[in-house]
């Protein structure tokens, strides 16, 4: 009897250092994303995102305004931030806009950059939507939220080249 009780405490310890331990790898690694910057130009890193991209995955390009730095890199000196593509991200086409989650890169449609996509962190949910924040920006994206009608999709890589 005593050998019994012993070995349900242990199953029942060993049940919760699981339940915590799984808990605790999803917190860590929801929002993460592989990041591939290993390319030598522009074409090598399209076709190592096409790779990954299937048949409900796309490829968008991202401006190199700096927003998302050290991330996705700044655009060259000289080059216009506006114009110049220094990544490709390969974004989730059936990511449920509902499953969002703090700390998760995605690709949204501001009106403040139409009709251009953003690709930023989500920082926080109100009753509104998503507030999102670029890694190196100063501020978060108070003005205007992510919400269903101008979300895009999650990001699940970046691909970058040196500038």
């Amino acid at each position: 009897m005593k050998n019994l009780l012993i070995g349900a405490v242990a199953t029942s310890f060993l049940i919760v250092i699981l339940v915590l331990t799984w808990r605790s790898q999803r917190v860590l690694t929801s929002g993460t994303y592989a990041v591939h910057s290993d390319y030598a130009n522009a074409g090598e890193a399209f076709a190592g995102a096409a790779k990954l991209a299937t048949t409900f995955a796309a490829i968008n390009s991202v401006l190199g305004t700096g927003s998302m730095a050290p991330i996705i890199p700044p655009s060259a000196p000289g080059k216009d931030p506006l114009t110049t593509i220094v990544a490709y991200v390969v974004v989730d086409g059936l990511f449920p806009f509902d499953k969002i989650e703090p700390g998760m890169l995605v690709t949204y449609r501001p009106a403040w950059a139409a009709p251009s996509r953003v690709t930023h962190i989500a920082a926080q949910k109100d009753g509104l939507g998503w507030i999102m924040a670029g890694l190196n920006n100063r501020h978060y994206e108070n003005r205007e939220r992510v919400t269903q009608e101008n979300f895009v999709n999650v990001v699940t890589s970046i691909h970058t080249w040196k500038q």
